[in-house]
Formats: structure tokens, sequence, C-alpha cells
């Protein structure tokens, strides 16, 4: 049972890795945006999440699912209305 304890960590990892990058990706993205969005950068941003989820749709155990919330949640409060 150690190797799948591990595995999962492993797992876990990634995903807060891969998380980071997309939250970072929409700062890159967006920053000097934040008080213009158009409505190309609100879709182009739905389309990314829409790839993240969509990623993660066969995946996402309890664990997944509060990570990716919270990355949504946290770009949500620094992007207002980019994610709808």
């Amino acid at each position: 049972m150690k190797v799948m304890g591990d595995f999962e960590d492993i797992i876990e990892t990634n995903v807060i890795h891969e998380l980071e990058w997309l939250r970072e990706e929409f700062d890159y993205l967006f920053r000097f945006k934040k008080d213009r969005l158009s409505q190309k950068d609100i879709e182009i941003a739905n389309q990314i999440i829409d790839c993240v989820i969509n990623h993660y749709s066969g995946t996402l155990d309890d664990k997944t699912v509060d990570l990716l919330s919270k990355s949504i949640e946290a770009i949500v409060k620094c992007y207002p209305g980019l994610i709808t």
C-alpha cells in the first residue's frame, strides 16, 4: 500500500505545480489588461479554465477538486469578471 500512497503524493504534487502554473499564466496574460478586459480576453480565459477542468475530469478526487477550486477562486478574486 505504500506504493499507492507515494503515487497519490506524486499526482498531488504534479497537480499543485500545474495549478501554480495556471495562476502564473493568468497573471502573465491578463495583468496589464486588468482594467480593460475585452470580450476576447474573457473567452480565452474561460477556454483555458474549461481545458484545465476537462484535463482533470477523469481524475477528480476530493483533493484535486479542492485544489482546482481554490486556484480558480484565486484567479477570480484577482481578475473579477474574467471567469464566467
